[in-house]
């Protein structure tokens, strides 16, 4: 089992599920010690937890989503989906025409990583 630190991909996964847990949690009003009592944890434990300190174990984000009574595929698609890059919004055509060729290679390589999204009209907008 490797000690080093986690990739990039594992801390943008962990950072976003604690985030959609602390909007999860504002939403239903629930605090720390509205949960980590449940879990049979420390506060100090779960804070860490939800603010991307440390990664959610599989087990623990099941518990937290059951103590909050919401479903964890919501969650973590939720998640899934804040990973998108918000700012490409523009099709390549438009972005080409205004862009340097530093920012074209910038989104580019965010249009490689991030796929194609669905637009609000159901066409496939890369990126």
């Amino acid at each position: 089992m490797s000690t080093g630190p986690n990739p990039p991909w594992m801390l943008e996964w962990q950072e976003a599920i604690a985030a959609e847990i602390r909007a999860r949690m504002a939403k239903k009003r629930l605090g720390d010690d509205d949960i980590a009592p449940r879990m049979g944890v420390t506060q100090t434990y779960f804070n860490r937890r939800k603010n991307g300190h440390t990664a959610f174990k599989v087990q623990e984000l099941l518990k937290v989503c059951d103590i909050m009574d919401v479903d964890y595929t919501e969650v973590v698609a939720a998640a899934k989906a804040s990973m998108t890059n918000p700012c490409l919004s523009h099709s390549a055509d438009t972005v080409a025409e205004c862009l340097s060729e530093w920012c074209l290679r910038g989104y580019q390589y965010a249009a490689e990583r991030y796929g194609q999204r669905p637009r609000l009209d159901g066409t496939l907008l890369s990126a």
